[in-house]
């Protein structure tokens, strides 16, 4: 009984012992963590010094950073400028009226000289094709001039205006004596003399001043 005893008191000291070992173990084992954390912080604060003052290419120390300038300005720099651009302003504003105004005064132009193309591929013969002509001619010249001006005239006195409505007379002898006598008698026309007659009306067409222009 004696003997049994001791071995229990024995074994509860091991036991004992044990427990105490493993607390130290436990120990050990977090201070020797705690010892590499606060060893590697120390080694990483060693292992980044801290820069110099002056860091890079000591040749540059005293290296200046060149500025550039301001960008140039496409605003004229003086009131002198600003005038001249207001005047040619004006003159291109000026010159695009007056081409405006012109093309749009001389649409009647355009017209008859389509209207003309029509009638030279036409059928029209002779004196039809005279009475045509005359219509397309004087329904053109009141637009340029006036109704009183134009609306009366006849025979030779019509010719005669005509062609003084241009700087150089557009109907020769015998273009005009179709125009002044061909709507009341029959003449004579073949293929060459009617072609002459249609180019004379629109040479007319083109160059005949208009007053209102």
């Amino acid at each position: 009984m004696k003997h049994i005893f001791i071995n229990v008191q024995s074994g509860a000291g091991d036991t004992e012992a044990l427990r105490h070992t493993g607390d130290v173990d436990r120990h050990r084992g977090i201070t020797g963590r705690a010892d590499s954390r606060h060893i590697g912080r120390r080694q990483a604060t060693m292992s980044a010094p801290e820069l110099p003052a002056i860091f890079g290419n000591y040749a540059l120390g005293d290296f200046n950073e060149v500025i550039p300038p301001p960008d140039i300005s496409w605003w004229p720099a003086t009131n002198g400028w600003l005038i001249v651009a207001a005047l040619a302003g004006f003159y291109v504003a000026k010159l695009a009226y007056r081409k405006l105004r012109l093309w749009w005064l001389n649409r009647y132009r355009r017209e008859a000289r389509q209207r003309l193309r029509l009638i030279s591929k036409g059928p029209a013969q002779g004196q039809a094709l005279v009475e045509q002509l005359n219509t397309l001619l004087k329904l053109t010249a009141m637009q340029a001039d006036s109704r009183q001006a134009v609306a009366a005239l006849s025979g030779e006195h019509w010719v005669t205006y005509l062609n003084n409505r241009c700087e150089s007379a557009p109907f020769d002898a015998l273009s005009a004596q179709f125009l002044a006598r061909g709507s009341y008698q029959a003449l004579p026309m073949d293929p060459t003399g009617r072609i002459a007659l249609l180019a004379c009306c629109d040479t007319w067409l083109i160059q005949h001043r208009n007053a209102h222009a």
